[in-house]
């Protein structure tokens, strides 16, 4: 026989959540903010609190304005961006540092620091856009220190997107 225990386990811990649930509940000062696998909560965040809350590093997010087919930040734009979002609308832009990529004619970003994850051959590269912390994380064989001029791409397909004032995911 086999019985179906359900218990209720509460840590702040990621890795402890990942490693011992099926699902997990993010909540906020005592509100479910969403439920789900692991992966649903980091594919799929419903919010931008859960989209920074759930990942380590946690995703980036940038303030801006859709206009035409471009996001507009303060001091850098995103071309080519999925359509169906409203003109002039206040948006976070949201990228997780795995999918950022290095580009010969990218945003520009300065590095200020890099941190050596040695047991997963990689770094995270920790660098300023247009006055704003950006956290890359990248393979060990490409060379970033302090003060490197790095141009970053943020691919379209890695795009998401929070409606500033609610803060929910648009599509």
């Amino acid at each position: 026989r086999y019985y179906q225990i359900t218990s209720v386990y509460v840590t702040h811990d990621q890795t402890e959540a990942i490693a011992l649930a099926h699902r997990i509940a993010i909540m906020r000062a005592g509100k479910i903010e969403q439920i789900g696998t692991a992966h649903a909560l980091y594919e799929a965040p419903v919010n931008a609190f859960v989209a920074q809350f759930f990942g380590t590093p946690p995703m980036n997010l940038f303030l801006g304005h859709i206009f035409g087919n471009a996001w507009e930040g303060r001091g850098f734009q995103v071309l080519s961006i999925r359509p169906g979002l409203r003109q002039g609308q206040a948006v976070w832009l949201g990228i997780r540092p795995e999918n950022i990529e290095l580009s010969e004619h990218g945003i520009p970003a300065r590095v200020e620091f890099t941190e050596l994850i040695l047991s997963q051959q990689a770094q995270l590269v920790y660098v300023t856009v247009a006055g704003q912390r950006c956290t890359i994380r990248m393979s060990l064989s490409t060379r970033a220190e302090p003060d490197d001029l790095l141009h970053l791409r943020f691919p379209p397909e890695h795009l998401y997107f929070f409606d500033r004032d609610s803060g929910a995911r648009i599509g």
